[in-house]
């Protein structure tokens, strides 16, 4: 698969498209061409056809009613051959030719099925159905075509039914043919490495991993030195320049650093007297010195956390989640440089209520229906994987099957969510009441039922380990035990690809939680030592945070160059981290920087606590939530027209840039000094940075009207209306809304 994506680095987009019916004609094109030219990726796509149309076999039709094409080929119960074989996946590959969503096909079907006998439009479930029919064939007839031997169970099925005559002398006359079939079969897919070693006291048969090839990451040993770990991130993204013949970047100037630390740390744009401080400073480790001070500051334990809470529990209001407490929980932990496991432990295995035990809200806002959306979130959030399909059917990319995602779900067979209300005092109910996370008494195994209606057990079992089912036991503190197992944990890998993809816009993987052999890093040695060096400094999250920020690719300017404009994530390609790419802002990032604007920032606890809930409530006129298995939710904020108006004739970037409501504007208007000393004061408050040559000319431009004011009251007037007019003109340039 790794091949197959160096060839062609939208296959896998393209065929996720193809799934969730919103292929358009160009991708479908471009499937075709690939599958053609490439046997590699053909019979990747007959694998993936398999396992995602195999939902659809209920609407699919015996092959003697496909069309007339289709009942032109025939399979010949004896002298079959590898070269007729493959000439029937060619003809089914082109039967399935592939259309973008809204085509339509007139299908001709036999009389004896209850569809219609006239030319009808055929949708594009049945469609994929039918190839999905006649493709599962195929590979059946390949699979005992290629039997070395007949067991006793063949023979028998061979007087009882018509067979394909395979001999072993057939199979000596066409051993080199026989080579090139093999070749074209799909490998076996490998398992999930839910944990780097295999663990000592594992009871059960775990499948070996298939994932070790030549382009498996070499064995690398943890790094316990800050300096070494900064050396290992700046050695390893140089060598990936040199491999892709890239140059990266010039370093970013100072004020345009000073920006991005502040932004990615403190959730804000700094103020002018921040950036001052900075570039006034010429001691050697300014850099070092800054990272430190805020990742010591307030402001970088509220963005954690807020950051956090949205990963966990989404920005969507939930009754039964209290948000404010987990923020503060979690806050509290980045304070107290709490270990990232003992937070996992936490969130896994909490109990009580929502709003006086924060990590409690986790598991209270996905446990419903049936504790799917807990295990998906589990998976997805704190281990980077992407299991849920799972669910139904067997995992399309690696060995991850039905009894392996209930399996997972069974740790959480005893967790219940409770409401309890509000405690009767006289004719007066004392508190509001609350939702209560608790684990029930209860054993034995969890029930699924898979797609042809048997039911099956799972018994709580998680990287080969077998946890009893007795119901004195709690599964839940089981498996935070389990999570945090090795020197290099799922949860590890996960934490460190999610924070390095917040730092650079883009993680070692695409998308992010979806870690796996099908799924390589982009720097996979790196990653490594990262993840391991992360484990052995004892999950030291500020740590990890500062090697990141003190690295060279970090310190790179946003600026494309001749040299690097290759280097292109954002079409799929694996990021080289030659320059460091756009990020746009978060809504809270850019909800505390029009604050910061202001003047109004907060600074004490109470303050916080006020500003917390005015920024979600204006965070959630760009939320929508989905009612589906994974209590998703969807962010039409970045780029989207509801966030233009907004910056254009909103009412918080209008109180923002209002003399009356602007503490800046309104000490501007009256400070002495000359107006373009003011105009450039403007500048630097929103863009952190001095005007250009150009805006300095407008500027000049501007003032020059102010001459004729008749008075000092209309001059202070006219002039407050210029800033006003420019702060507006700043803050709605694509540098401002851009972390770069």
């Amino acid at each position: 698969m790794k091949e197959i994506l160096r060839k062609h680095p939208r296959f896998l987009q393209l065929l996720d498209q193809l799934c969730e019916q919103s292929l358009d004609q160009e991708g479908a094109d471009e499937i075709s061409r690939i599958v053609k030219s490439d046997p590699a990726a053909r019979d990747y796509y007959i694998r993936y056809l398999e396992v995602h149309t195999s939902l659809y076999w209920d609407l699919a039709v015996p092959s003697t009613g496909l069309s007339s094409r289709d009942n032109e080929v025939e399979i010949q119960h004896s002298g079959s051959s590898d070269a007729r074989l493959k000439q029937l996946v060619e003809r089914f590959l082109d039967d399935a030719a592939i259309e973008p969503i809204g085509s339509s096909q007139n299908v001709q079907v036999s009389k004896d099925h209850s569809f219609a006998t006239s030319a009808t439009l055929m949708s594009r479930k049945i469609k994929w159905g039918l190839v999905s029919s006649g493709l599962v064939l195929v590979l059946i007839l390949i699979g005992f075509w290629r039997l070395p031997e007949q067991s006793p169970q063949d023979q028998l099925t061979k007087k009882t039914a018509p067979s394909i005559e395979i001999t072993q002398e057939k199979i000596v006359e066409n051993k080199a043919s026989q080579k090139g079939v093999e070749d074209d079969l799909p490998p076996k897919l490998p398992d999930i490495k839910w944990h780097h070693k295999p663990s000592s006291r594992s009871v059960a048969d775990v499948t070996p991993d298939r994932s070790e090839s030549l382009d498996a990451p070499k064995q690398v040993a943890a790094l316990t030195n800050d300096d070494q770990v900064v050396s290992a991130i700046n050695s390893r993204i140089e060598q990936g320049w040199l491999d892709q013949s890239l140059q990266p970047s010039p370093v970013a100037e100072d004020h345009e650093w000073v920006r991005r630390v502040y932004l990615d740390l403190a959730g804000r744009i700094p103020t002018p007297a921040e950036v001052e401080q900075f570039l006034h400073d010429k001691r050697p480790a300014r850099e070092r010195r800054l990272v430190d001070r805020l990742l010591e500051s307030p402001e970088f334990a509220m963005n954690w956390s807020t950051r956090w809470t949205n990963l966990l529990v989404g920005r969507s209001p939930n009754e039964r989640v209290d948000r404010l407490a987990l923020l503060k929980y979690l806050r509290s932990s980045i304070i107290d440089n709490r270990p990232w496991s003992l937070v996992v432990n936490d969130l896994i295995s909490a109990q009580g209520d929502s709003k006086k035990n924060g990590p409690a809200n986790f598991l209270v806002a996905h446990l419903n229906n049936q504790a799917v959306p807990a295990t998906a979130f589990v998976a997805r959030t704190l281990l980077g994987t992407q299991i849920q399909c799972a669910q139904c059917h067997k995992h399309p990319f690696y060995e991850t099957t039905q009894q392996q995602f209930w399996e997972l779900n069974s740790f959480f067979k005893q967790a219940k969510v409770v409401f309890s209300p509000a405690m009767q005092t006289g004719n007066k109910k004392k508190g509001q009441g609350a939702y209560q996370l608790t684990d029930q008494k209860i054993g034995g195994p969890t029930y699924f039922e898979t797609r042809t209606g048997l039911m099956r057990v799972a018994y709580p079992r998680f990287n080969g380990h077998k946890v009893s089912d007795d119901k004195s036991i709690s599964r839940r503190q089981e498996l935070a035990k389990l999570l945090t197992e090795g020197d290099d944990p799922l949860i590890a890998q996960a934490f460190v690809n999610r924070t390095w993809s917040h730092f650079f816009g883009y993680g070692f993987t695409l998308p992010i939680d979806d870690l796996g052999p099908h799924n390589p890093p982009s720097h996979p040695e790196l990653f490594k030592i990262l993840s391991r060096s992360f484990v052995a400094n004892g999950y030291d999250i500020k740590r990890l945070v500062r090697c990141i920020c003190l690295s060279t690719p970090y310190r790179l300017s946003s600026r494309a160059i001749p040299q690097n404009k290759q280097d292109t994530p954002q079409w799929g390609e694996p990021p080289a981290f030659a320059r460091m790419y756009f990020k746009p802002l978060s809504p809270e990032q850019l909800y505390d920087s029009l604050i910061e604007i202001s003047g109004y920032y907060p600074r004490t606890a109470n303050e916080w606590n006020k500003h917390i809930h005015a920024r979600e409530s204006w965070v959630l006129q760009f939320v929508d939530s989905r009612d589906n298995d994974e209590n998703d939710e969807s962010n039409h904020f970045q780029g989207t027209i509801t966030q233009a108006l907004m910056m254009m004739n909103g009412e918080l970037v209008n109180e923002t840039i209002s003399p009356d409501e602007n503490m800046l504007t309104s000490s501007l208007v009256e400070a002495t000094g000359s107006d373009i000393e003011k105009f450039e004061s403007v500048c630097l408050a929103i863009l952190s940075r001095k005007p250009t040559p150009s805006e300095i000319a407008l500027f000049r431009k501007m003032t020059s009207q102010l001459r004729e004011a008749g008075n000092p009251a209309e001059r202070k007037q006219m002039l407050a209306g210029q800033l006003e007019d420019a702060m507006w003109a700043y803050l709605n340039s694509s540098e401002f809304i851009i972390n770069h």
